[in-house]
């Protein structure tokens, strides 16, 4: 992959396409790596950039977290199948997250998560071929079928939230077959997966009503 511009490399002129590199923390909400924004301002004495994201949602970011798209799209399409290829052969989508269970404001971002089969040609072949997938026009990420069970065995809860949404917006009878045949991967073991990220949020929670002021977050700061 090529090496992101630092603060004292030349100007991006304004609509520069970018791709977010790690992911970062925005007003309190994540913004994920792999994001695809443009420019629309950016400050050279800290090297920070104001972006904006084909859905309208806007962040700013370090100069240094960001990688241009077009360089970034040709080095990735060497080793991974283009999407435009692979989405077809997508077998259930589902909407995740705060808008999935009722708990979505006007802020919130509507994301995808889903499962695709991998093309027979592809796993018989000698290039790599990913096991996961994201759709590059939205916050859409998919799992081939194999990984996707495996995580449902482990009792994922990326991979649990999407076979268990009401908001299903894609799904072939393969896809149906699998949400009907869901339950084989409940087991105890959803006490831990679940438990555990529970409990590491309520301590955060914690530690911020504890002590507010160590943990608030200055305004555009992202180190």
């Amino acid at each position: 992959m090529s090496p992101p511009l630092n603060p004292g490399s030349p100007s991006w002129p304004i609509g520069t396409r970018v791709v977010l590199i790690e992911a970062i923390e925005h007003e309190g909400r994540v913004v994920k790596a792999g994001t695809m924004a443009v420019l629309t301002s950016e400050a050279r004495d800290t090297g920070l950039a104001s972006l904006e994201t084909p859905g309208g949602r806007r962040f700013k970011a370090l100069r240094r977290q960001l990688v241009l798209q077009r360089r970034r799209v040709l080095d990735e399409a060497a080793e991974r199948p283009a999407w435009p290829r692979l989405r077809a052969r997508i077998v259930l989508a589902s909407v995740v997250g705060s808008t999935a269970w009722g708990l979505s404001d006007e802020g919130s971002d509507q994301d995808i998560r889903g499962v695709y089969l991998e093309p027979f040609r592809d796993t018989v072949g000698v290039r790599k071929v990913p096991d996961v997938i994201q759709d590059p026009n939205a916050d859409g990420a998919y799992f081939e079928l194999r990984k996707l069970v495996r995580l449902g065995l482990n009792a994922d809860p990326n991979a649990l939230e999407l076979l268990w949404s009401p908001l299903v917006v894609a799904m072939s009878p393969l896809g149906r077959r699998l949400r009907d045949q869901r339950h084989m991967f409940t087991s105890e073991a959803v006490v831990g997966s679940f438990g555990r990220y529970g409990l590491s949020q309520f301590r955060k929670v914690r530690r911020r009503l504890e002590s507010p002021g160590r943990h608030a977050r200055p305004k555009n700061a992202y180190n």
